[in-house]
């Protein structure tokens, strides 16, 4: 404590002493050292107790004065020892080493700790963990310069609590040399925490700013709205700043669309009438005319009696979600007209085995009963079917593989107890976030289209029959006919007119002979399925049938496959003796093919004579001619027709021909052979 004004009785006590000090002090010098005095030789006694007595006068007043100015000096120092210990900051005296020298209270009280436990404790025991680097290195400008230092870093209580502290540190050197730091401790948390409200109402302020939903508040008495305040963020999402709404109260209502009015007149009806209402959804006009969609949210504030006094209200601005909406209602609109208009049969079920969707066509195509659909229970559908499938246990097995194997595809058929035969195609239902969400299914009646495509079958194998016992019939007359003819020539020898007549005739019966044979090469056009063949090896087993004699060719479509009828080798047959029958003089045919946007384009050429302009189309027409193997060329087209390969002849007249054959997206592929 501050020492305070000292008693008489402590005055004289304090006088005595010193007095006694000084003499005994005085006495102890002089015999040390006696003086002598010449000015006071001669002098009388009474002269010499005067001047003893004048000189004792002076001394007692210096002595005095002297103890005054020690009182003085003590109350002095005991003041600023009270203003050092109690000061609002924390000082230390350290020394170059970090260890405190000295500390006042106020330090003290700031670590947690008694003073006397601070002396010769290390200070950067009271550093958090994080800052021991950043207060080294403050120890060392300290140190390193002789300006004042300053820092903000976490201290450590000694009760383990922390605390953020402002050093400030300077370096003093003493008379001797000895070098000590001189520190001043502040306890910044109170900064601390209103730096950090300013920057949390900043970034508060920043978001409200950046947000497309606003607050306002609706201050209502005797159940009319006497104030609206708008939030800053109400231009973002209206157009209108808060001011023109505080302006104009009527201009929240106006700015709701007209449809839309109505309503929310009788929505805010409920709220001044103090009930709790939903929030309301509906469209506004923005003050530069865009219609956009928002979601208006109060909260109401009652007073004791239960009367409302005020209500807050969220804006949000719900546009693209409603846009969204809608969106997703018109494609599921989309979708279930395609699900209840389509042909097919359709179910969904989700990864859980739970039915998510079907259409009419399933529930009549199977009898389902309505219990059996409203459990939504895959499982009780299955079982259901069970009974009617010629073979369940297959049918089941397929199910479960597909269940197991998530990502795999399947198209089969299944044969029903009542005769009825179903097309079946699943596929998973995978997400573009790559996630599994069940599987469709699609079955098809094909009872009506198996039994057309048997009867029809029945009924080429007959025609072929048909065309097999007339070719036979008609080779037979034809030998005989060419007999009789032959013979007749014999009989007319030297008749060179009916010769020649006969001639003719012997001609014309070739020519039929021709056709007959032709025919029998595509009597079985379009009779099988197509079906994947490699175009080299097509055009081997089309040339294998033909002589093409010193003609080189040169084959380059090694790893090409096709989907066509089974007789693609004869087209390639009629291809390699068109060059050779009407070519003249080829000596080189290639084959090469190149890929286009619209597919894969196969290019057979000749470097023989070509073909004229006026007969590159009329080639492959039905009409008569002198050359079978030029109206071969008509079946041809029509073989390649089959699964939509076109062929047209694009070659330059006296250079060779060259026909063209585009195979369509999906009916081409390359495969590498693997040895």
């Amino acid at each position: 404590m501050a020492v305070g004004t000292k008693k008489p009785d402590e005055e004289n006590t304090v006088t005595s002493g010193i007095e006694r000090t000084l003499r005994d002090g005085a006495e102890e010098q002089l015999a040390r050292s006696p003086k002598h005095y010449p000015g006071l030789t001669g002098q009388s006694p009474e002269q010499l107790i005067h001047e003893l007595q004048v000189h004792q006068i002076e001394l007692e007043t210096q002595a005095e004065e002297l103890i005054k100015a020690k009182l003085a000096f003590e109350e002095s120092r005991d003041k600023y020892l009270d203003l050092y210990d109690f000061a609002p900051l924390g000082y230390l005296r350290l020394t170059d080493k970090g260890l405190i020298a000295e500390a006042n209270l106020s330090c003290a009280t700031l670590l947690g700790v008694q003073r006397g436990n601070l002396v010769r404790a290390s200070f950067s025991k009271f550093m958090s963990e994080k800052d021991s680097d950043q207060w080294y290195r403050h120890l060392v400008n300290v140190l390193k310069h002789g300006e004042k230092q300053t820092c903000t870093l976490t201290l450590t209580r000694g009760d383990g609590s922390i605390f953020p502290a402002r050093l400030e540190s300077i370096r003093l050197t003493s008379s001797e040399g000895a070098i000590t730091v001189r520190t001043a401790i502040s306890d910044i948390t109170d900064i601390w925490q209103i730096e950090a409200l300013k920057e949390s109402e900043e970034r508060y302020r920043r978001i409200t700013e950046e947000l497309t939903d606003y607050l306002y508040t609706v201050t209502v008495q005797d159940g009319k709205v006497v104030n609206t305040t708008h939030g800053a963020a109400c231009s973002a999402v209206t157009g209108y700043t808060a001011e023109e709404f505080s302006a104009d109260p009527y201009l929240w209502i106006r700015m709701v669309f007209d449809k839309d009015r109505d309503r929310v007149v009788r929505h805010f009806s409920g709220v001044l009438s103090g009930k709790p209402v939903p929030p309301v959804e509906h469209r506004i006009v923005r003050k530069d005319g865009q219609i956009r969609w928002v979601r208006d949210t109060p909260l109401l504030l009652l007073d004791a009696a239960g009367r409302l006094v005020s209500y807050d209200g969220v804006i949000k601005d719900i546009t693209e979600r409603k846009v969204a909406e809608e969106d997703i209602q018109f494609k599921n609109v989309i979708l279930l007209t395609q699900q209840e208009t389509s042909l097919d049969s359709i179910l969904l079920v989700d990864e859980n085995g739970k039915i998510l969707s079907f259409n009419r066509n399933f529930i009549e195509l199977w009898s389902i009963p309505d219990d059996v659909i409203a459990s939504r229970s895959d499982d009780r559908a299955l079982q259901y079917v069970g009974d009617k499938l010629a073979d369940p246990e297959l049918f089941l097995s397929k199910v479960n593989y597909l269940y197991i194997h998530r990502e795999e595809k399947s198209h089969d058929e299944i044969l029903l107890k009542d005769g009825r035969i179903l097309d079946r195609y699943s596929a998973p239902m995978i997400g573009q976030d790559k996630k599994y969400y069940g599987r469709v299914w699609y079955f098809r009646d094909i009872t009506e289209r198996k039994r057309a495509e048997d009867a029809l079958l029945r009924v080429n194998q007959k025609l072929n029959i048909l065309s097999q016992l007339t070719r036979k019939d008609l080779t037979n007359q034809i030998f005989v006919l060419n007999s009789y003819l032959e013979m007749a020539k014999k009989q007319v020898a030297g008749q060179d007119q009916v010769i020649t007549t006969l001639q003719k005739g012997v001609h014309a019966i070739q020519s039929l002979h021709e056709t007959i044979e032709y025919s029998k090469d595509y009597q079985d056009m379009g009779a099988k399925l197509p079906k994947w063949q490699n175009v080299k090896m097509a055009m081997l087993y089309g040339l294998s049938h033909i002589s093409i004699s010193n003609i080189q060719h040169c084959l380059e479509t090694e790893n090409l496959e096709i989907y066509a009828d089974p007789l693609l080798e004869k087209v390639c047959q009629r291809l390699f003796e068109n060059s050779v029958k009407h070519g003249d003089h080829v000596t080189r045919i290639r084959v090469w093919h190149t890929v286009t946007p619209e597919g894969v384009t196969i290019i057979f050429e000749d470097d023989g004579i070509g073909i004229p302009q006026k007969l590159k189309e009329q080639i492959f027409l039905r009409r008569k001619g002198p050359r079978a193997s030029m109206r071969s060329l008509i079946f041809v087209r029509e073989i390649l027709d089959i699964t939509g390969i076109t062929i047209k002849e694009t070659g330059e007249p006296g250079k060779g021909a060259r026909f063209e054959m585009t195979v369509p997206k999906g009916a081409w592929r390359s495969v590498r052979k693997v040895n």
